[in-house]
């Protein structure tokens, strides 16, 4: 059976990347999944690759769930101007999908609260398919396990902040 890679990508990685990451990683038997407004600009490069329209997110029907692993990679502005994790991150932790970064996203990475294991972060094409042909589960379910604590955490941490804000407003008006 072939294990099937998918990575998620948006017209600004094309345009602020450039084609040096796709031809670094698509090759074979990769699904790329983007809106559909965006397929002709894939398909323009030529990649070796299964091009697919955007995934189900809702839950409990998360085509994440059929994958083994995806690959998280970044266009050049995100390196330097960090806002959050893409929702990739949060729907590979939901659906116990293991995300690889591609080593570039290094800057976001230690930006971020979140552990991200070193065995998590690839440099090339056959690194990644070695690590997802032969995936360290006990890796996975420490990297999940941990995120997802972090990740509830944070919700809940939020959740009070907006709770308290809406109080102070209140109170002022």
């Amino acid at each position: 059976m072939s294990i099937r890679n998918m990575i998620f990508a948006t017209t600004e990685l094309i345009e602020n990347t450039g084609r040096r990451i796709f031809y670094k990683y698509f090759k074979g038997d990769f699904i790329l999944s983007t809106t559909k407004k965006n397929f002709k600009k894939f398909m323009d490069l030529d990649l070796d690759c299964n091009i697919t329209d955007k995934f189900h997110v809702k839950s409990g029907e998360e085509t994440l769930n059929l994958f083994k692993s995806t690959l998280y990679i970044e266009d050049t502005k995100t390196h330097n101007c960090f806002n959050h994790m893409a929702n990739r991150f949060y729907e590979a932790l939901q659906c116990n999908t293991a995300l690889f970064f591609d080593r570039s996203c290094i800057n976001t990475i230690n930006k971020d609260e979140y552990f991200i294991d070193e065995y998590f972060i690839v440099d090339s094409h056959e690194e990644l398919m070695e690590k997802s042909n032969n995936l360290d589960i006990n890796k996975l379910i420490e990297h999940t396990y941990k995120n997802a604590e972090i990740a509830e955490n944070g919700k809940k941490k939020t959740a009070l902040e907006i709770i308290n804000f809406v109080k102070q407003l209140t109170k002022e008006g």
